[in-house]
């Protein structure tokens, strides 16, 4: 076996996630039945809002 199609990235492309987001969305629709799904994200800020950590699902 060998994983010549296999690569860990650090820091992807944006069009790269991209693809993959649609991929999984469609995907997920397909097998669940719902396509209206929408997508959510958390911030913490600091006292001048800056974004100190995030999450994106």
């Amino acid at each position: 076996m060998t994983n010549d199609g296999l690569r860990v990235e650090d820091n992807p492309r944006r069009d790269d996630i991209a693809l993959l987001d649609e991929r999984l969305d469609e995907f997920n629709a397909a097998a669940g039945g719902v396509d209206d799904g929408r997508s959510l994200a958390v911030f913490v800020r600091d006292a001048g809002g800056a974004i100190v950590a995030c999450s994106y699902c």
